[in-house]
């Protein structure tokens, strides 16, 4: 009985940490960039400041995905001004976790997203956290910029 146990808790771990997504598709910039808003549009940086959280997540704009953030990164992207809805998910086969979030933007403003991870007991859940933009500026100085393939 301890071994069929054994067998299945190695299994689900397998199959969890099979279902993350991956650094495959993900590159860090050799050079870091900061541009500010194009005239008429919204700049929206996403960041992540730690390294211990070590799992990659890919942030969406409905079906899209239109970037992923990991350890000690950010990434940014224009938007016309308006309400933006972003989600990000953490799935293992049994379980999706899915995190929504929502941001007003204006043109001609920039925006700083800081992304972090709350654990639960099987998988992390996604947390999407707006910070004022004096804090967001200096946190992306420090920071690597990645993109997608």
């Amino acid at each position: 009985m301890k071994k069929v146990l054994l067998i299945a808790i190695i299994s689900l771990l397998i199959v969890g940490c099979a279902a993350v997504p991956t650094y495959d598709n993900f590159i860090t910039q050799p050079q870091s960039i900061y541009p500010s808003p194009t005239a008429g549009k919204a700049l929206v940086y996403f960041y992540k400041e730690t390294s211990i959280e070590g799992a990659l997540y890919y942030i969406r704009q409905g079906d899209k995905i239109i970037g992923a953030v990991g350890p000690e990164g950010y990434f940014f992207l224009e938007f016309e001004p308006g309400e933006q809805w972003f989600w990000a998910e953490v799935t293992d086969g049994f379980w999706d976790v899915k995190k929504y979030f929502s941001l007003k933007t204006e043109a001609n403003h920039t925006y700083y997203v800081l992304m972090s991870w709350e654990f639960g007991f099987f998988y992390a859940r996604p947390q999407f956290q707006t910070v004022p933009e004096e804090i967001g500026r200096a946190a992306v100085r420090n920071l690597k910029y990645t993109t997608l393939r």
